[in-house]
């Protein structure tokens, strides 16, 4: 019997094959379907590590990108802002120049608010500017225009221009 499998092995080294329904035929089948299993195998954990790799991979670079993003919105922000204080600042000069007021002292968020504000502002200055109690000159060489003379200048007058 040992003759007979060895000589099954030869003839299966050899690259013939042994007849379909003997137990060498099936255990050579076995053992074919066995390194096939062991190469997929082997495949398979290889490609195992290659996805976790590629999945740490892509968790790394979204972790990454959400960062980035994260900070491009930080950076969008703070120029809106720097953008809506500039267009402000330009609204309060130009408010300010218009109606003769300080900028510092100008409020609002929008230019109708600030115009507002600097009409407020210039509206309360007049109110609060000396009243001239001098008498209106139109006589270039200085003299005053009095339609009607005081009696205390008149009495005077008389006084001073007797003597």
């Amino acid at each position: 019997m040992a003759d007979n499998e060895n000589s099954e092995q030869q003839a299966n080294q050899e690259g013939e094959k042994p007849e379909e329904n003997t137990a060498e035929y099936w255990k050579a089948k076995y053992e074919d379907m066995r390194g096939h299993m062991r190469d997929w195998q082997s495949k398979a954990e290889s490609n195992k590590s290659v996805a976790t790799e590629y999945a740490q991979y892509k968790e790394a670079t979204q972790a990454e990108i959400d960062k980035a993003n994260k900070r491009a919105e930080k950076a969008e922000a703070k120029l809106a802002d720097y953008e809506a204080d500039q267009q402000k600042a330009g609204w309060r000069s130009a408010a300010a120049e218009k109606y003769g007021v300080p900028a510092e002292l100008l409020h609002g968020d929008t230019e109708e608010t600030i115009n507002a504000s600097a009409e407020a502002l210039k509206a309360w200055g007049d109110t609060l500017k000396p009243k001239s109690y001098a008498p209106h000159i139109t006589d270039p060489a200085g003299h005053p225009e009095d339609p009607k003379p005081s009696e205390n200048a008149e009495l005077l007058k008389q006084l001073f221009n007797n003597q």
